[in-house]
């Protein structure tokens, strides 16, 4: 049957509110299936990372006779067959957070400029900074590599983080500056005439009000960065400057796999993204809304 049909047998108006009925049941429908997608591997994960090694093999999809917390001591702490973990969270904590107060500080400010102020060249620079997202992350590998080893920054966490901040500064500036393009220009005037100099306005009154903004470019950088491999595993090869990206690596071989530890080491990985998001989530939400309120 046809809308034009239904809206003969039952009316217009009636037509109208079952078409309506039909698209939001079809929308929760779709958002529960997306969500149990999103949360059944994680509760996979997280559960299995209280087993024994041979529960995970015969029961995978039962929950454990009991939590065995000794899974993430050994995963941390002891170092028989494989590296403990505590060592790689460490490093990756240490990168995640130098990159992350490098390129939110260095992105504000130039997303603000490239929106606000008017300067020669600032559309040039701008059109730049579009043209190297669409440059693959994999053509630059090589030349990273060999520039890293002249600057002697392979296994240096801060090399690292720097190369990090270079990668995510595009993005982060051009989400950045559509939403500076939005600020009120209403509080800017009235802080340069109450005598505040640019810097003291962007960092006590725009910083402040985009928060929003800045807390959800930090999380998408967040997860980046905390997840990133390939740069991680190329440039870090000693293993007391490597991520836990590339510590997880060590904890399957050809030979014997320890599920039990490679389930907590994945859950010990997983966990900071999450804490990240749950903190931060209210200012992620305003962040999204907050333009189109605007």
């Amino acid at each position: 049957m046809t809308t034009n049909d239904l809206s003969r047998a039952i009316g217009p108006r009636s037509a109208r509110k079952a078409l309506g009925d039909i698209v939001r049941v079809g929308t929760y429908a779709a958002l529960i299936l997306w969500t149990l997608g999103q949360v059944l591997p994680l509760a996979f994960l997280f559960i299995n990372a209280f087993k024994t090694d041979a529960q995970i093999v015969l029961y995978p999809l039962s929950l454990p006779d009991s939590p065995h917390f000794e899974n993430f001591t050994r995963m941390l702490f002891e170092g028989s067959i494989y590296q403990p973990m505590a060592p790689y969270l460490v490093n990756s904590f240490i990168v995640t957070g130098l990159t992350l107060a490098f390129l939110t500080t260095v992105s504000a400010m130039a997303a603000f400029g490239l929106s606000r102020y008017s300067f020669p060249g600032r559309e040039l620079i701008y059109r730049l900074v579009l043209l190297t997202l669409a440059v693959p992350v994999h053509a630059a590998l090589i030349p990273v590599f060999v520039l890293m080893g002249t600057l002697g920054l392979r296994n240096n966490l801060i090399g690292i983080a720097l190369l990090y901040s270079a990668f995510w500064l595009p993005l982060t500036v051009v989400v950045l500056r559509a939403y500076f393009s939005s600020f009120p220009s209403e509080v800017i005037d009235a802080a340069r005439v109450d005598g505040a100099s640019e810097f003291r306005m962007f960092r006590q009154i725009v910083i402040p009000m985009s928060r929003g903004a800045i807390s959800s470019m930090a999380i998408v950088n967040f997860v980046g960065i905390w997840s990133e491999l390939l740069f991680a595993f190329i440039i870090l090869n000693k293993s007391t400057s490597q991520t836990i990206t590339v510590g997880l690596l060590g904890y399957t071989s050809q030979y014997a796999t320890d599920h039990a530890l490679v389930f907590a080491a994945m859950a010990a990985a997983t966990l900071p993204t999450l804490l990240f998001y749950l903190v931060f989530q209210r200012q992620i939400t305003r962040g999204m809304t907050m333009g189109a309120i605007r």
